[in-house]
């Protein structure tokens, strides 16, 4: 069983960007990291006048390059070129560091046997100032946050950043979601076509995402962009619900300002009005689609047939823990996303609550020693189930191609029994055809001979029929000439 505390205090301590592999001792992984470059083509512009104080601009405006240009850590099993499998991982909202998540992903990696792709949403962990999270660099803000906000209970140097950004731009949430789902189009997407140098071409790519990251998961599985995520399967913790069932106030994520602001975004009208101020690609049928898609999941009350249909078609291939003492992702809210308004869509959901104090935010405490030991069974029935999931799914996936291949044998024995017949048949036709023309032939040349004979015949009768008169007539002649002699003679004697 994991020791959730030793593995994450291990982890945090040997992780860093700078190594290009970062070995784990006595464990059968290993983290690699990889360099990437955004490539999102469009920019947002909404073309009006926008407010704020100092802390608002400086935050809004920065971050710019670290968001584009970034490492991102895979935490790969030991000893193998490349890979045909893979998970891809998403992360929650206002993530500054990957510590948290190194003891998940490490786990998935060494239970599945497969890549675990830890990568950042747009302006998080690592694609985000380290300014962000300093909490000397956030002082100020933090300060004219609580005065600004009534009570200042939720303003943190945790959630100043993101809050600041939000409150006078939600916009930034969804433009932020949509850069991030390119650009995991084009991860899995190079993963898929072998242009990964750790994938071998054809790899099948699944999903863990928590909290947001589910979000961010249920549109591209239900989207679907090109077929990518076709067979793919989506496990959630903490989360799942559409984006109005999100409860974001929190001293980890949001304040209550950034959070009043960020749900004016949950209407089908506002995403629509943000589709037109897109700068590059607002045209583009593919893009239009993809920013489409994340109307699916914005309010439970719009789209809901759409959503559900998609969610009932996608029901085998996803898997929701959710936890009864969540109250930014509320399991209720999961469950009615996820089995549909009459709770007939077959996906499974469970729903774990767990004997100690935790949250949305830290399911697995590891401040009080004396619970560690419930900590670690819980954080091992969780993600001892996620990776079953998997690898049922991979059981289901070899059953399906075991089947298509038979199938396809099947097909091909018919197939080459119908050649034969066919040939066959034209084989028989062609010695009936033959036989009949050596027939004909023959009955031609036996008419001919036939005939022949017939002519020869004639002609040996006709031959015949003139010598017999020939001899009559010499016969006569010679009679005649005897009778003429006989009457001479007789004469004479007289």
């Amino acid at each position: 069983m994991t020791d959730y505390k030793s593995e994450r205090e291990l982890l945090s301590k040997l992780y860093n960007t700078s190594q290009p592999i970062i070995d784990l001792p006595d464990s059968t992984v290993e983290i690699r990291n990889y360099e990437y470059t955004s490539t999102f083509p469009v920019e947002y512009q909404d073309g009006g006048v926008m407010r704020g104080n100092l802390y608002y601009f400086e935050l809004s405006q920065g971050g710019k390059d670290e968001n584009y240009h970034f490492v991102y850590p895979i935490i790969t099993p030991k000893g193998a070129d490349t890979f045909d499998r893979a998970i891809i991982f998403f992360h929650g909202l206002n993530e500054r560091s990957w510590d948290k998540y190194l003891p998940w992903a490490k786990f998935l990696a060494e239970k599945s046997g497969r890549p675990v792709v830890m990568f950042p949403i747009a302006y998080h962990i690592n694609r985000s100032p380290k300014s962000w999270s300093n909490p000397r660099n956030m002082r100020e803000v933090v300060s004219d946050r609580s005065t600004a906000v009534e009570g200042g209970a939720t303003s943190t140097f945790a959630n100043a950043a993101l809050s600041t950004r939000l409150e006078k731009n939600p916009e930034q949430f969804l433009v932020s979601g949509i850069q991030s789902y390119y650009d995991v189009l084009d991860i899995v997407g190079s993963i898929k076509a072998g242009r990964h140098p750790l994938f071998s071409k054809g790899a099948h790519v699944d999903i863990f995402a928590y909290s947001i990251g589910c979000f961010l998961a249920e549109i591209l599985l239900l989207n679907n962009s090109e077929d990518i995520f076709r067979d793919s399967r989506l496990a959630m913790f903490c989360g799942g619900g559409t984006f109005d069932s999100m409860y974001g106030i929190s001293k980890y994520i949001m304040d209550e300002k950034a959070y009043e602001s960020v749900m004016s975004l949950n209407s089908g009208k506002k995403l629509r009005q943000m589709g037109r101020n897109f700068v590059g690609a607002p045209k583009s049928m593919r893009f239009r689609q993809n920013w489409d898609a994340i109307g699916l999941m914005m309010n439970e009350g719009e789209r809901r047939s759409e959503r559900e249909r998609l969610f009932a078609h996608n029901a085998h291939n996803i898997y929701a823990i959710a936890l009864e003492g969540d109250k930014v992702m509320p399991f209720k809210k999961i469950i009615r996303t996820l089995k549909g308004r009459r709770g007939d869509i077959p996906t499974r959901v469970e729903v774990i609550d767990f004997p100690f104090e935790y949250s949305h935010e830290i399911p697995f405490p590891t401040s009080e020693e004396k619970q560690m030991p419930l900590v670690n069974r819980a954080f091992n029935l969780v993600f001892n189930n996620i990776v079953n999931f998997y690898l049922m799914g991979d059981s289901v996936r070899e059953k399906a191609e075991r089947f298509r291949l038979e199938k396809a044998a099947r097909a091909e024995d018919a197939a080459r029994l119908q050649r034969e017949k066919h040939e066959r048949i034209k084989a028989e036709k062609l010695a009936k055809e033959a036989a009949k023309a050596e027939q004909k032939a023959a009955d031609k040349q036996s008419k001919a001979e036939r005939k022949a004979a017939e002519k020869q015949a004639r002609a040996e009768k006709k031959a015949a029929e003139k010598q017999a008169r020939a001899e009559r007539k010499a016969q006569a002649k010679a009679a005649k000439e005897a009778a003429r002699a006989e009457k001479k003679r007789a004469k004479e004697k007289k």
